[in-house]
């Protein structure tokens, strides 16, 4: 299983391969340490309006151990459309995983005190 697989990469120009590029390794790197697995991150990038505006739609899924994860986002501007699919993807991950600091619970500790 490769780490990184990109769909779509023909429709692309060499900048927005460079820029899909480096996003998606840093955001590998940080969903790898969140799972702390080996996974496989799966990016697929459609492009609309070929004529004049492009739209670009990115769908990501993780593949590994466990569940599949999977975001999507489109946006006329190519790295803001990866960057939402990647922080959707990693919102997920934390809603799923509870990585995020949390208040920790009193309830139920203190007899003394009412809620």
């Amino acid at each position: 299983m490769e780490p990184i697989q990109i769909v779509g990469l023909k429709e692309l120009n060499d900048t927005e391969k460079a820029t899909l590029n480096k996003i998606s390794n840093e955001y590998y790197e940080k969903f790898k340490e969140m799972l702390k697995n080996e996974i496989a991150l799966v990016i697929q990038v459609k492009n609309y309006g070929k004529g004049g505006k492009k739209k670009y739609a990115i769908t990501s899924r993780i593949k590994g151990p466990g569940p599949v994860f999977e975001s999507k986002s489109s946006d006329y501007d190519f790295a803001k459309a990866i960057h939402m699919a990647m922080t959707e993807m990693e919102n997920q991950l934390k809603h799923r995983l509870k990585t995020d600091a949390q208040k920790p619970r009193t309830k139920g500790l203190d007899k003394s005190v009412r809620y």
